[in-house]
């Protein structure tokens, strides 16, 4: 038996001890690199082959060097188009006869020229050759068809074995068990009682069942224990007793099979014939003829009316014979059939937490984005949020995962973002972005490239290496995983002082044919440029829209000015070792700005509106397979790999967006550009609204534009939904109000006329507009805690996909059945038909509405001026009431204190006092009593006449009191008048800042103060006197501490220093002279006097 190391075990390192050793000569230098190159020439030279085929020696194949352009022109780039795996590809013939042309002398096709134009193919195979070592890209091409299907053959035979291989690895055969010891380990593990175990006697009564038993019916009422009340405490119930019958009675007409029975369409109050019955009258006379005549001339006006009328309008139908022939009543509207397939949920990250965004890979089947977050668009808080940012940006965690099919338990990536993010997007011409807005208004660029093939990718582990491994990791759960490849750090990030101030909202992408400038102008791309751009624009709720671009340089000096990358002193290019897996956009990072700001403002003011959806027109992107497979069998959890098909736009171009605020608005706004380059970092403009609706009881959580309309538009908020056409200014074409809290609406991607919505309650419904208009078509449960969002799968497969969040923070997935998939074209115009159809019924409403106001005004003004009376008059009426309610219960509170004041008893030693109050208040009743009587006088009416003068003093006192505030905000009525006409000449001053010393204690309390701090000084004094502290100093503890950091900042003991190796270079071609100071095995150099040659910064410690 023959043993291996463990890929993982650890090896001995000897512990190296800091001691003085010698300084190494050139020589022993030179000695120990040329023995380190000989071992690793020995090392590459006992690698094994790849595999046991040679393309060499088959006949018809030659190896020839590609340049990197011309891989670009024939689309077989390497790590691109052909990699290790997929190494082979067909290449067109006439772009290589294109490059033979083109450059007759420096082609690298020209030694095979004559082979190439006597193939008869239009495609040659062509194959990179995976070699290390080598500076050029070097590829393999197949002159003839038997070199050709030779190659096919050795291609299918490698695929075979690597199908094999993976089947072996991952599904072992069974063999007989060779005992190797382990059965030890495992009994020493078992579990073993160490105990007897309990002795328990049972008896019962024998025998337990007779064999003679008659079964018979216990009834529940006539157990005493049949049934048990369970009520609630201090409840009562109310019994109610039926007192009315109710009896049916027959009053449905019978119905004549001889006649068609009908429903009068329109209801008259008279009679009308429905069928003309006459008998023809063959002796009429010319008199008659003549009085006919006369009356058809007279009456003819009248009688034409009459006769356009009964064409046009059919007074009786027969509705029952039109639900049978006619299509449209008598087909059967489509219920939604769905069946649960799986749901995504990472317990351990995810709870407590919901999906605040998801979104589907544009060219990957089966994969998936979730953004999660504590508080989502769509959730609703009943308390005041009173949150510490800092802590939730430092504690909280809300990820940002990548799920796939291939695995519901656990997600593939975990993207790693600075802040809580709030809306991701991928892009739908680039397989490997993914863009992200955070909440505190920055964007996020990732780059997944060759992410999910490591992560997929199986290691062969033996079962011994996979317990040391498991051991190891559990010995060492302190430590951070820094090389997990499920983590993916974020490639760039935005700069924050450009970025949006507020939570990022949403992420909409440019066309790749368009592209808007700095100066906020959109273009078009000329046909004859070979050219795309990667642009996207984000809204946030600071009322800013932002737009971006991929492609950009980063600008990083003031001005808006480029600053180059630093050049490598010692290579002229990075290995490329170094260069694998990096993103393009690392460049980016915190020096990615904006093109160009839009500013969102309400209509007629200044505010900023905050924006919590976003829409713009753009083509819809398509796609086509990328390695299509005839022969493939439907597997949901097969990843099925797509190229995009760049179409260019056929809309005209139009600087417009459609906007959703949390304030419930619906705006269509738009921007005009800048006809120059302003010079700024970041050019902006206020944008001009165009249409403007606010219909919503809620944040609009939900804008969906239509692909097949783009000008009708679909928006969710609160407990409102409406469809907005774009030309209908002010007013939505249908909206609805729903009992219960909307969280997100779509249109469905599969049928243009259907769209969804989701409900707080954890419903969905399905809307049909042709079907019916005034309900839903459709409603299924979904969830018990709330459904808060739905999405479809956006590529084909044989099974249809959607998926679902819940409150749960799960994303449910479920198969929807094909008849909801499959839509006519009469069923694609339906809905826009209906919309079209209401808004010029609501158009020709507001007409008459505007023409009816503008003809009866008078009597508009003289109804608006009876209400304003009326509205005068029972304001006053209120103020009357209030005014003598008011003065009732001051006389009934003088009353009690009267009262109050008769009972309360003396004080000791004022009884004398007490005694001439209480007679003074008698006599004085009784004086009032006395005068009133002598002069007949009702004090009712005294108080009444009093009224008047009341009120004219409370006026006067009320006027004196305005006059007052008046004239105390003088000077800031004036100050707020100047600014307002002359606001260039009005500064706001600064306030002063305040006095330090201004106040103070008391001098009594300064010398409390100071005599304390007398007492706390000798105090210490005393205890520092008595308790000496000696320090210890040890010098050489010191000197060791300071290497040792030196070493790790360096890069470690086994790695030197840049700076120390441009030394040693230097010294080896004796450009300067050996330093005084040794060379230290840690990578270091100590430096001892003034002649040392390294700076401050590189000094021991």
């Amino acid at each position: 038996m023959s043993t291996s190391v463990l890929p993982d075990t650890p090896r001995a390192t000897p512990k190296a001890t800091p001691r003085s050793t010698p300084s190494p000569s050139r020589q022993d230098v030179a000695q120990s690199e040329a023995s380190a190159s000989r071992r690793k020439r020995r090392r590459v030279r006992k690698q094994k082959p790849r595999d046991e085929f040679d393309f060499n020696s088959v006949p018809g194949i030659t190896k020839i060097a590609l340049s990197p352009t011309l891989q670009q022109v024939l689309g077989c780039v390497v790590d691109n188009d052909v990699t290790a795996e997929k190494p082979w590809k067909y290449v067109p013939k006439y772009k290589i006869e294109d490059n033979l042309e083109l450059h007759d002398k420096s082609s690298e096709f020209l030694p095979i020229k004559a082979e190439i134009a006597k193939y008869a193919g239009q495609e040659l195979l062509l194959g990179y050759v995976t070699q290390a070592g080598t500076d050029v890209d070097l590829f393999y091409i197949c002159l003839t068809e038997a070199a050709e299907n030779e190659v096919s053959r050795i291609l299918d035979i490698i695929q075979k074995r690597q199908e094999e291989r993976m089947y072996n690895s991952v599904y072992r055969p069974i063999m007989q068990w060779v005992s190797l010891g382990s059965e030890n380990d495992v009994d020493e593990m078992l579990i073993l009682c160490n105990r007897p175990l309990l002795e328990v006697e049972v008896e019962s009564k024998y025998p337990i069942m007779p064999h003679k038993v008659q079964f018979r019916f216990r009834l529940v009422q006539n157990a005493n224990d049949g049934y048990t009340e369970l009520l609630a405490s201090r409840s009562t119930f109310n019994n109610l007793y039926k007192k009315q019958i109710d009896v049916a009675t027959q009053v449905t007409p019978a119905v004549v099979t001889n006649e068609a029975q009908t429903v009068c369409t329109y209801p008259r109050n008279m009679w009308t014939q429905y069928h003309y019955e006459y008998d023809p009258d063959k002796n009429l006379t010319k008199e008659f003829w003549d009085n006919f005549e006369s009356f058809v001339n007279r009456k003819m006006e009248i009688l034409d009316d009459m006769l356009y009328v009964g064409g046009v309008i059919n007074f009786y139908t027969t509705d029952y014979t039109d639900l049978v022939r006619d299509i449209k009543y008598s087909t059967v509207p489509q219920v939604a059939h769905v069946k649960e397939y799986t749901f995504l949920l990472e317990e351990g990250l995810c709870r407590g937490k919901q999906i605040a965004s998801l979104s589907w890979h544009p060219l990957w089947t089966g994969i998936v984005a979730c953004a999660y977050s504590y508080e989502c668009p769509h959730s609703y808080m009943k308390y005041k949020p009173n949150k510490d940012v800092v802590t939730e940006a430092v504690y909280n965690i809300t990820p940002v995962l990548l799920w796939s099919f291939k695995d519901a338990l656990r997600p593939r990536l975990h993207l790693m973002a600075p802040r809580e993010v709030s809306v991701i997007s991928f892009c739908p011409y680039d397989e490997n972005i993914l863009i992200g807005g955070c909440v505190n208004g920055q964007v996020i660029v990732w780059d997944i490239k060759n992410r999910l093939e490591g992560v997929e990718k199986e290691e062969p582990l033996t079962a011994a290496q996979q317990r040391y491994r498991a051991l190891m990791h559990s010995l060492m759960r302190w430590m951070k995983n820094v090389k997990d490849p499920k983590i993916v750090n974020c490639a760039a990030v935005s700069e924050l002082e450009y970025s949006h101030r507020s939570v990022v909202s949403a992420i909409k992408w440019f066309s790749p044919f368009r592209e808007l400038t700095k100066s906020g102008q959109l273009k078009e791309i000329p046909e004859g440029e070979d050219r795309r751009t990667l642009q996207f624009m984000t809204a946030a709720r600071d009322g800013t829209i932002l737009t971006w671009d991929l492609l950009a340089k980063p600008t990083m000096l003031k001005g808006g000015a480029y600053r180059p990358q630093r050049k490598l002193r010692r290579l002229k290019e990075r290995p490329p070792a170094l260069n694998v897996d990096v993103s393009p956009y690392k460049a980016l990072n915190r020096v990615f700005k904006p093109l160009f700001k839009i500013h969102i403002l309400e209509p007629n003011t200044n505010r900023s509106l905050p924006i919590a959806a976003l829409s713009i027109r753009r083509t819809k992107a398509l796609s086509v397979e990328k390695y299509p497979s005839p022969n493939r069998k439907f597997d949901i959890t097969e990843r099925i790999y797509f190229k995009p098909t760049f179409n260019r736009p056929t809309h005209p171009l139009l600087t417009k967006v459609i906007v959703g605020t949390t304030e419930g608005d619906f705006i269509i706004a738009g921007w005009e550009g800048f006809a120059f380059n302003a010079g700024e970092v970041v050019n902006q403009e206020v944008s001009t609204i165009d249409n403007y609706g606010k219909y919503h009881d809620g944040p609009v959580v939900s804008l969906s534009r239509s692909e097949l309309f783009p000008d009708l538009s679909l928006t969710v908020g609160g407990k409102v939904f409406a469809l907005w056409k774009s030309d209908f200014i002010g007013k939505p074409v249908l909206w609805k109000r729903s009992k219960y809290k909307y969280t997100s609406g779509v249109w469905n991607s599969y049928r243009p006329s259907i769209f969804r919505l989701t409900r707080a309650d954890g419903h969905i419904e399905m809307w049909h507009l042709k079907t019916r208009s005034d309900r839903y078509q459709d409603i299924k449960f979904i969830c018990g805690l709330g459904v808060t969002g739905s999405s479809t799968h956006p590529l084909p497969l044989q099974q249809n996909v959607m998926g679902i969040s819940d409150s749960n923070g799960a994303l449910r997935l479920f198969f929807v059945a094909h008849n909801l998939t499959q839509a006519t074209e009469e069923d694609k115009w339906s809905t826009y038909r209906l919309c079209e159809r209401e808004a010029i019924r609501k158009e020709k409403f507001l007409k008459w509405q505007a023409d009816w106001i503008a003809k009866h005004a008078d009597l508009i003004q003289e109804r608006k001026q009876k209400e304003a009376l009326l509205r005068e008059q029972l304001e006053e009426r209120n103020k009357m009431q209030k005014e003598k309610t008011e003065e009732e219960n001051e006389q009934i509170m003088k009353a009690e204190e009267d009262r109050l004041a008769l009972l309360q008893t003396p004080q000791p030693g004022h009884y004398e006092e007490w005694a001439n109050r209480q007679w003074l208040t008698r006599e004085k009743g009784r004086m009032n009593r006395v005068l009133l009587g002598k002069k007949a006088l009702d004090i009712n009416i005294l108080e009444k006449q009093q009224l008047p003068l009341l009120k004219e003093v409370r006026d006067e006192q009320q006027k004196k009191v305005k006059q007052e505030k008046r004239l105390k905000d003088a000077p800031k009525i004036l100050e707020d008048t100047v600014a307002m006409l002359f606001p260039d000449a009005i500064k706001k001053r600064e306030p002063s800042p305040p006095d330090p010393y201004g106040g103070g204690d008391p001098v009594d309390v300064k010398l409390k103060y100071f005599r304390e701090y007398q007492q706390l000084e000798q105090r210490c004094q005393e205890y520092v006197s008595s308790h000496e502290h000696v320090h210890h100093f040890d010098w050489i503890q010191v000197l060791q501490a300071g290497r040792e950091r030196r070493k790790v900042l360096d890069g470690g003991y086994s790695r030197y220093n840049h700076k120390l190796r441009l030394l040693r270079e230097k010294i080896a071609r004796g450009g300067l002279p050996l330093p005084p100071t040794a060379f230290r095995h840690g990578g270091s150099a100590s430096s001892s006097g003034p002649s040392a040659y390294t700076n401050s910064t590189d000094s021991e410690f």
